[in-house]
């Protein structure tokens, strides 16, 4: 009996700290937007996110890892497009398919931002379910 609630709260705490996570990442991107007055939050270290992921890893469901893959993929999405926006704007005389390449990769932005809300939105409806013992 001691081991399952110790297990529970290992699992309860590993979600609380992954909603953060999310929490975080959406207020950055929140910040981000054109017309946004907000300060960007630091960025959490690579420890804090490795170690929020190997809490993950270690107690969270696996429909939670998997949909922390997928919300993974999609935040790379963003960023790479959002590198490439940024190169898109500073630099002049990019080779002609790079500049299409960094055009269409600007235009994808708003997509690729509903991906994540879209991955973000599962998996706070999934942990919720679980500790509610709905699943």
């Amino acid at each position: 009996m001691a081991l399952e609630a110790r297990r529970q709260q290992r699992l309860e705490q590993a979600y609380i700290d992954l909603l953060s996570y999310l929490s975080h990442h959406q207020e950055l991107a929140w910040s981000m937007g054109p017309l946004s007055e907000m300060s960007a939050p630091e960025p959490l270290s690579r420890e804090e996110r490795w170690r929020i992921e190997g809490l993950v890893t270690a107690y969270g469901s696996q429909e939670v890892r998997r949909l922390l893959e997928a919300w993974t993929r999609c935040l790379m999405k963003v960023q790479i497009a959002n590198m490439a926006s940024q190169l898109l704007e500073e630099s002049q005389g990019l080779k002609p398919q790079l500049e299409e390449q960094a055009k269409q990769e600007q235009k994808a932005i708003p997509s690729y931002n509903e991906a994540v809300n879209r991955a973000d939105a599962a998996i706070r409806e999934r942990v919720r379910r679980e500790l509610a013992g709905e699943v």
